[in-house]
This record gives C-alpha cells, structure tokens and sequence, in this order.
C-alpha cells in the first residue's frame, strides 16, 4: 500500500520550460499559467536574479510549490572545455575558471580589501 502512495505522489511534480514574466528576487514564470513569488533554486554560495524575459527551468513539487532553476537558452560557449566554468551577468562580465588553473576576469574589475599577489600584498 504504501508503495502505491509514493508512486502515486511522485506523478504530481513537475518539471517545465517556462518564461520569466517578473524578474527580481520575487520572480514569477509562465508555463501553462503564471505563477508568481516563485522560490529561487541554486547551488551553495552562489547567488542568482532571474531577468524578465528569459527562458527557465520551472520545479513544481507536490505541494504545487513552484521553484525556478535556472536558464535555458544559455548556449555553451566554444572556447570552453569540459570541466571548466564560467558565470556571466547580463552586463557581460565573466569569470571564467579554466582546466590549467587560470582564471579569467572580463570586465571593470573592483577590489574590495587587501590583494595579494604571489604572497605580496599590492597597495
């Protein structure tokens, strides 16, 4: 019995490709209709604001709990390798951490508090 239960709860989630109809910390998304003030799902220490307009991954879960993961439309870009890992901002700023241990900046570039290099502080 309780087997069927689990199996019967499973079918209700949901997983669909939606449009970000409010962006903003308080986001909402359309997929067969509009939900608003969706949860934000993203990995630890990483912070993300989804922009009106663009292409989501929406969670429903079977509480009807909706939660946006994050773009679809983003394509890979072609000087990148397996492994590697960028973040861009819609302003175009990049960081890029590349397979050999570099690690890119595009960008106006702010350092707040002390910098090192090589073990040196630079003032």
């Amino acid at each position: 019995m309780w087997l069927s239960e689990i199996k019967k709860a499973g079918r209700n989630g949901v997983i669909k490709q939606g449009c970000v109809t409010i962006g903003g910390s308080t986001a909402a998304v359309m997929t067969d209709t509009e939900r608003r003030n969706v949860d934000l799902c993203m990995p630890g220490g990483y912070l993300w604001i989804p922009e009106k307009g663009k292409m989501a991954l929406s969670v429903r879960n079977d509480n009807g709990e909706q939660c946006l993961l994050g773009y679809t439309e983003i394509k890979t870009p072609e000087d990148m390798e397996p492994g590697e890992i960028r973040i861009i901002s819609a302003g175009g700023a990049e960081i890029t951490l590349k397979n050999d241990g570099r690690i890119l900046l595009k960008g106006t570039v702010f350092v707040e508090g002390s910098l090192y290099i090589n073990g040196d502080e630079i003032n």
